[in-house]
């Protein structure tokens, strides 16, 4: 609203005027209506006075003002200049990269790009010179990632129109890596900007509580209902409490984008009497989780659990109590990072390339982890054989191999099933400059680490 800098409106008293109240001593009067030179007097310089403070106020005013526009249109022009950077690069993925990657990533790589744009403009209006420098650090870092992402979607083009079957699959997969890594990169600028805009100073810890972890920020109550539920960053220990039988609180969460991963939730028990318990809900509030009843911790008990989340993905997490239990608590939710260093390759699509005679090392993290790999044959016909060595006690080692069309050319069947802990190699027939797939998975529900080579005979 526009500053109101009209004159005031004059009085109905006049205030040079006194007026006679009951019990005042009647006032004598000037003869032949001269003016009384000290009530003039009195009033020239009360009316000086006044607008003196209004002229202080108005100039301190403008200059609070004219430093807020300083500050705002200094902001608009880091703004900008992000933008510009970013629109560019954004323009070469969408011209070269959509045959990659599909026009529903580029679509979704484009809302993040100008989501962290716009981020980087309110870290510089709402966050100290610190918080500040780190929003625009891990920004800068974004714009480098969209960089190689235009650069290998330019490659990626140019394979298309005359590289080989192998040029284009290995470019392809390339450009998903590079867009992959940008949109991870644009979730950290978001989850780091909401967590020091957020957090409240750190938690004084009384020396009686020397073993307890310093919190970040603390809940908003009401938060008993999906609707109410306080938007938490990962990472960060959040202080709430269950101050009756009745309460629930309630928060949301969203995992990083690209990669499935573990999601660890620890409650950290600040009382001696509360009985921790916790569900997890999607999106649509489907319950995906609940501690049961036969697994009640005891009275002042930590409680931690892992789950299995998918990429990008929002999550409820709703804490109450066993019984009729009241008490503090501290709580964090943290990606673990168990992904190995070739995901997301769940797919034939997302097949991350190998080279031949090298031998890599990854995981099946879950009974819903699938691990696709391409290579590519030499200039002859020949063998390759496949082996699995398993780096753990629980895996059960499974694998099929796919032609350059994805069409299976041999799979482990199930009457040949190793035991837990058992490597698996098998030899196989491959054309020359051909391309092929190696689908790792496991039988039954089993998980753990393997190192895989393709060996080219």
């Amino acid at each position: 609203m526009a500053e109101d800098t009209s004159p005031d409106k004059p009085n109905d008293k006049d205030e040079g005027t006194p007026v006679a109240e009951p019990g005042d001593a009647p006032k004598a009067e000037k003869p032949n209506g001269e003016p009384d030179k000290a009530k003039t007097a009195w009033t020239t310089g009360k009316s000086v006075v006044t607008l003196a403070a209004m002229i202080a106020f108005v100039v301190v005013a403008y200059l609070a003002y004219d430093l807020l526009r300083g500050q705002v249109n200094a902001c608009e022009t880091i703004f900008e200049q992000s933008r510009t950077s970013i629109q560019a690069n954004l323009e070469i993925i969408q011209q070269k990269g959509t045959v990659a990657i599909g026009p529903t990533k580029v679509q979704d790589l484009s809302e993040r790009a100008m989501a962290t744009a716009v981020t980087l403009k309110a870290c510089c209006i709402k966050l100290e010179t610190d918080g500040f420098l780190q929003c625009q650090a891990n920004v800068t870092r974004f714009e480098d990632r969209l960089a190689q992402a235009a650069a290998t979607a330019e490659k990626a083009a140019t394979a298309e129109a005359s590289g080989s079957a192998a040029e284009k699959a290995t470019t392809r997969q390339a450009v998903v890596r590079e867009v992959n890594a940008a949109s991870q990169q644009s979730q950290v600028v978001q989850e780091q900007f909401a967590a020091i805009a957020r957090v409240k100073p750190a938690a004084t810890v009384k020396p009686a509580q020397a073993a307890f972890e310093t919190t970040d920020t603390a809940e908003i109550e009401p938060n008993d209902e999906t609707w109410e539920a306080n938007l938490i960053p990962l990472g960060a220990w959040i202080e709430a409490a269950i101050p009756d039988a009745s309460d629930t609180d309630t928060f949301r969460f969203r995992t990083p984008p690209v990669h499935r991963d573990r999601i660890r939730i620890a409650i950290e028990n600040r009382s001696n009497s509360l009985k921790p318990w916790f569900r997890v809900l999607d999106n649509d509030k489907n319950q995906l989780f609940d501690i049961p009843g036969y697994d009640e911790p005891t009275a002042g008990a930590n409680v931690e659990r892992t789950l299995i989340s998918g990429p990008d993905t929002d999550y409820y997490l709703q804490i109450g109590k066993f019984g009729n239990t009241t008490g503090q608590y501290a709580f964090r939710v943290e990606a673990m990072k168990r992904y190995d260093a070739y995901e997301p390759n769940d797919s034939a699509r997302d097949a991350t390339p190998i080279d031949p005679n090298v031998a890599i090392e990854a995981n099946i993290m879950d009974a819903g982890d699938n691990d696709y790999y391409a290579f590519s044959t030499g200039d002859t016909a020949g063998r390759a054989r496949i082996v699995v060595e398993n780096l753990s006690e629980s895996l059960i080692p499974w694998f099929r191999i796919l032609d350059g069309t994805r069409n299976k050319v041999y799979e482990v069947p199930g009457y040949e099933e190793p035991s837990a802990g058992a490597d698996l190699t098998r030899t196989l027939e491959v054309a020359a400059n051909g391309t092929y797939y190696v689908h790792v998975g496991k039988f039954e529900k089993t998980a753990g680490d393997y190192r895989l080579t393709v060996v080219l005979d």
